[in-house]
């Protein structure tokens, strides 16, 4: 990818399962691309049953995303790496 450095950040991407507007082969892509030049932690998560904008009102899936992403954040914090 052009312009992403080694070392240029982590990045935690989230995509529902039923997006009507963004198929899910998109963010696999950029995940993809991003792991292939990037040794920052690269997290792909696809929600069941979550549609297009489904973070836009208060849901299970919102709070799992938020509680997801705080772990993200203090994973990453920690220099926590995969096994």
């Amino acid at each position: 990818m052009q312009g992403q450095r080694d070392g240029g950040g982590a990045f935690l991407i989230a995509h529902g399962d039923l997006d009507e507007l963004v198929e899910t082969e998109n963010p696999k892509a950029l995940v993809n691309a991003l792991r292939s030049v990037s040794t920052s932690p690269v997290v792909y998560v696809e929600l069941p049953g979550g549609h297009h904008a489904f973070d836009l009102f208060h849901s299970f899936r919102f709070e799992a995303l938020i509680d997801g992403i705080e772990e993200f954040a203090g994973w990453v914090k920690a220099g926590k790496r995969a096994i």
